[in-house]
């Protein structure tokens, strides 16, 4: 997501959705517009002094120093803040090594592990929103997008986008394109004291998660966006490739980047269709869902990979008809369990979910037919504020046993609103 200043008071973080992770729609200049799932609003801190007008992906007249790849260091930050930078680690972990195609495919390696956190986890959506209040606030506070990831040892990733961190919206100490949370139980720990996950191809080009699943017990692909930062205005920045990365998980709960792919989606099925809005995945392949390009209602496509061949672009099938119209653009999040394959998302102030018990054929690179049904409602936004992008967290058991929905939220107005009001919303919707 890029960043782009425009008053003393706000900071509205890249309008591009993980679900459109290559394109962006020109239609969401306008205050009406569909939100999208990479798209928010964040307080900035006051002005000080120094240049004006910045390229967009930089906070006005606060950078100090050379910037690094994925670094954000503020003037007016704790000494120690500037010094660590929250910059991305750029080795990854050597005992983790990318698994080969032919290990890829399980989900039972076990790896040592720190001790198992004594809470227990959260059992409601009030329980995860002070989850996420109680994080370090030098470390993370706030952040859209909301992906979570369930590894074969218990623990949760949890992947955003544009991150900030400080204690109120007033004395922000840091920004960031993507971080990682990893949860153990009810215990929260932020990935590598908030550095950044993915590296940026220069201080102008960032990279954006739309979707991840766990290769293994120490290995998550993700797919990522990459969008050219342009200008100052909130809207400035074009698609420039749509990719995919391994990600590492230590014993530690550290999530460090590994490397991208070389190949991801080779050229096949239906034109003008974005792979990688989301993925869900069974023991053997893993579906990847992408998204029409424009328009404010999208068609969903649906195509399939082998796990052990993902590495290496070898076995793809693409389906050759939509499995879902009229999608909004702020895109899907998607699951695999023993009923099948599901995705959500959300649809005005409606949580949807759409539901098959069968995947591609992959003798016709037919896709199954998907059934729909209105599962959540989104609470009514405040003035100027938006309420988008419905991701499922189908791995939390919530009393009741509701289905957990987190919801991005953004504002539109100029005021200065308190941190906590752009964290993702938890909500608890019918499975």
């Amino acid at each position: 997501m890029t960043i782009a200043v425009v008053s003393a008071v706000i900071l509205p973080l890249l309008a591009a959705c993980a679900a459109d992770p290559g394109s962006v729609n020109e239609a969401r200049a306008g205050a009406s517009a569909a939100p999208s799932a990479h798209s928010a609003v964040l307080p900035s801190p006051p002005p000080t002094t120094g240049p004006s007008a910045t390229p967009s992906g930089t906070l006005s007249g606060t950078l100090s120093g050379p910037e690094r790849s994925g670094a954000r260091s503020l003037t007016g930050a704790p000494k120690d803040i500037q010094e660590r930078e929250l910059a991305i680690d750029p080795t990854p972990d050597s005992a983790t090594p990318v698994p080969p195609a032919s290990a890829a495919g399980s989900l039972t390696a076990t790896i040592p592990r720190s001790p198992t956190c004594g809470r227990p986890a959260p059992t409601t959506p009030a329980g995860y929103q002070r989850a996420l209040a109680e994080l370090p606030a030098a470390e993370w506070g706030a952040a859209d997008l909301s992906l979570s990831v369930p590894m074969p040892d218990g623990r949760v990733v949890w992947l955003y986008g544009d991150t900030v961190t400080g204690t109120d919206s007033r004395h922000l100490t840091s920004f960031v394109h993507s971080s990682a949370v990893v949860q153990d139980g009810g215990c929260f720990h932020v990935s590598r004291h908030g550095a950044q996950v993915l590296p940026d191809d220069s201080l102008s080009v960032v990279s954006w998660i739309s979707a991840a699943v766990a290769l293994d017990a120490t290995h998550l692909l993700v797919a990522t966006g990459q969008q050219q930062l342009t200008g100052d205005c909130a809207l400035c920045f074009r698609s420039v490739g749509v990719r995919a990365a391994v990600l590492t998980l230590n014993s530690h709960g550290d999530v460090g980047f590994q490397r991208w792919l070389t190949r991801w989606a080779p050229a096949g099925g239906v034109g003008g269709v974005n792979w990688g809005a989301g993925m869900s995945r069974d023991a053997r392949n893993i579906t990847v869902y992408g998204i029409s390009r424009t328009g404010y209602a999208r068609d969903v496509y649906a195509a399939t990979v082998p796990v052990a061949g993902v590495l290496h672009a070898t076995g793809w099938e693409f389906g050759s008809r939509p499995i879902a119209t009229g999608i909004d653009p702020a895109g899907v999040s998607a699951w695999h369990d023993a009923a099948g394959w599901h995705f959500t998302t959300a649809r005005g102030g409606t949580v949807v979910r759409y539901d098959t018990s069968a995947g591609l054929d992959r003798s016709r690179t037919q896709p199954a037919a998907y059934t729909s049904a209105a599962v959540g409602v989104l609470p009514a936004p405040r003035p100027r504020q938006l309420l988008y992008y419905a991701a499922a967290h189908p791995e939390a058991h919530l009393t009741g046993g509701g289905l957990l929905v987190t919801i991005c939220r953004n504002w539109l107005s100029n005021d200065q609103h308190s941190i906590a009001s752009y964290r993702p919303l938890y909500l608890s919707a019918r499975r």
